[in-house]
């Protein structure tokens, strides 16, 4: 219930984060939230490296979080409740490495969406290691979000983890997305979901739920279909989700 909150936040928030520096970067706990915003935050130069990330972020206004494992263990970041004054969102990197020595610096994921969607990324922890957390605005775009790092994740993942065979056939009227569940899989997966992003939009708009079914042999389908009506011509995004059995959402197709 309290991500259904996010709607009632003011949009900026002016005053400067804490974390702007890195030495005082916020520490997360697991299943614990923080709020925080992207808005007159610096960039400490020295403590930041662009070769590391390649083109994947330009830092404008970042600050920092870290988390420290005391065991190996999976968990999720989950960046959700964005709200920004360009629409463009933040980008996220997550690093091995002792702070401010980039030298020491292993990136282990780098994220820039521009989009202002809810994300996950997935992280296979080591026991006894501190992970530094930097989030930047997309283009110094200012936003509010949350992040957390959980046992569950939400929202989307970031990259393609559960491909199925899939296909798009598009004419002047429809577009049909179309997609094969082996049965190998059919216990794995609870239903999937069709999103759509319309050109120059900042955020996906979840369309259906389609159920895994039982045909009357009692095996699970194999072949689903999804068809969206064109009301004029426009250039569409398609991400397809499979949901699993423990609520994680799986990216299979991208559109």
């Amino acid at each position: 219930m309290k991500r259904l909150l996010l709607l009632f936040l003011p949009i900026y928030v002016y005053a400067q984060a804490p974390n702007d520096n890195i030495s005082n970067r916020i520490t997360l706990i697991t299943n614990g939230e923080v709020i925080s915003n992207t808005a007159n935050c610096t960039v400490e130069k020295e403590c930041v490296d662009e070769l590391l990330t390649g083109k994947c972020i330009k830092y404008h206004n970042d600050q920092w979080f870290s988390y420290f494992s005391e065991k190996e263990q999976t968990l999720y970041v989950n960046i959700y409740g964005q709200k920004c004054r360009d629409l463009k969102g933040v980008q996220l990197v997550v690093i091995d490495g002792v702070p401010c020595e980039v030298s020491s610096y292993n990136i282990l994921t780098c994220v820039s969406l521009a989009s202002q969607d809810n994300f996950y990324i997935e992280l296979d922890l080591k026991k006894n290691m501190e992970y530094l957390l930097n989030v930047d605005g997309y283009l110094h775009d200012h936003c509010n979000f949350f992040i957390s790092i959980d046992t569950a994740s939400y929202g989307f993942p970031t990259y393609i983890d559960f491909p199925l065979e899939s296909n798009i056939h598009v004419n002047e009227k429809n577009i049909k997305l179309e997609w094969t569940l082996p049965d190998s899989l059919s216990t794995h997966i609870k239903h999937f979901e069709v999103h759509r992003r319309k050109y120059k939009a900042f955020r996906y708009e979840y369309l259906n739920s389609i159920p895994v079914e039982n045909n009357a042999f009692g095996s699970s389908k194999e072949n689903y279909m999804y068809i969206d009506t064109i009301t004029q011509f426009r250039k569409l995004h398609y991400k397809l989700i499979a949901v699993d059995v423990d609520n994680k959402s799986r990216l299979f197709a991208e559109f």
